[in-house]
């Protein structure tokens, strides 16, 4: 008998273990902590998923401002050498001019020392001369004339007061600064 209870101890216990190691509940619907816990991973993969949509909408975002960036760069450099480029040509053209400046100047110097090396010759042709009959008296003046008209067709621009420029100064044998009057 003895054995008899200790056989049926036996498989309760078996039965004990059986229920507490494969529980009684294997079968049956899930308990609330599963569906807790379910309830959790779907609340944290919905707000993954937004901040996911709210990290996408501020990438298209700053790359809307790159690409706007990007264009007003593009016009910066542009502007930027349109200005270099008018600031060269502005170069360029006052170097023309000044040296255009300087070409008519030279010009100007060897006609008038021409004209004067003519106008010596002829007061030395004049006092050799002396008291001689003739139109001979009367040739100074019509050169004068003739320079005169001739010079007048020349044209007279006026230099820049406040610019340096080139010029010839024959008294101190050197350059002089130009003080706008003709010369």
């Amino acid at each position: 008998m003895l054995v008899g209870i200790l056989v049926l101890v036996s498989i309760a216990l078996c039965i004990t273990l059986g229920i507490l190691l494969f529980g009684s509940g294997r079968g049956s619907a899930p308990g609330p902590s599963f569906q807790q816990k379910l309830d959790a991973q779907i609340k944290a993969r919905e707000s993954a998923e937004s901040e996911l949509d709210r990290r996408r909408a501020e990438l298209e975002e700053q790359r809307s401002q790159l690409a706007e960036l990007k264009e007003q760069l593009k016009h910066a450099k542009k502007k930027l050498f349109d200005q270099r480029e008018g600031d060269r040509d502005g170069r360029e053209i006052a170097k023309a001019r000044g040296a255009t400046e300087r070409m008519a100047s030279v010009q100007l110097d060897s006609v008038r020392s021409e004209l004067a090396t003519a106008l010596a010759e002829i007061e030395k042709m004049k006092k050799e001369s002396g008291d001689r009959p003739g139109n001979f008296v009367s040739c100074p003046t019509r050169i004068r004339s003739e320079f005169s008209a001739w010079s007048s067709k020349l044209p007279r621009t006026a230099p820049d007061p406040w610019s340096w420029s080139e010029k010839p100064n024959a008294s101190a044998g050197g350059w002089r600064r130009s003080t706008g009057s003709t010369w």
